[in-house]
């Protein structure tokens, strides 16, 4: 638990530092992606990812996914949904390295879609609620090859502490 707190807090100082928003354009975009708030984790047997989103206050909604591994191998990234002059996009931060805008393509009820054509991989970020899980999916081309990652998280009952993976 005290590792989830750390990353909490070392999240908000990297946002703090990275992000300042003067203007709101229309935080209505932001507040409709409400779904995806809460702490969500996937836990399988030798990896369990969690991720856990705040928000949203004035157009913004941030995050933090912690993965782990049988293995012993770890990985974290930050997580921003900001509204925009135009639309609203979502920032990953990769294990710390400077965010990656990804811009709003389009949203269903409880979809969204983020598409950046330029990133390596992914290009395409994409959330959806399937019954109670909440699903990411990741997509695009590497290396010329297309490929896809998925997640499917359950809500977490109590705050993110770890599984068997990590």
């Amino acid at each position: 638990m005290f590792r989830i707190i750390m990353l909490m807090l070392i999240s908000t100082v990297a946002f703090s530092q990275t992000v300042t928003q003067k203007r709101v354009a229309n935080p209505q975009r932001v507040a409709s992606l409400q779904w995806m708030v809460g702490s969500w984790v996937q836990d399988k047997e030798k990896e369990t990812v969690m991720e856990s989103w705040i928000g949203p206050v004035n157009g913004m909604m941030a995050a933090v996914n912690v993965s782990g591994w049988a293995s012993g191998k770890t990985s974290y990234e930050f997580l921003r949904i900001a509204d925009t002059r135009d639309t609203m996009s979502y920032y990953a931060s990769p294990v710390g390295r400077a965010p990656v805008e990804f811009k709003y393509k389009e949203a269903g009820n409880q979809r969204v879609v983020f598409e950046n054509l330029t990133n390596d991989y992914p290009q395409r970020i994409i959330y959806w609620k399937d019954g109670d899980l909440l699903a990411a999916r990741i997509e695009g081309k590497l290396q010329g090859q297309e490929r896809s990652d998925e997640w499917r998280f359950n809500r977490a009952a109590t705050p993110a502490t770890g599984g068997s993976g990590g």
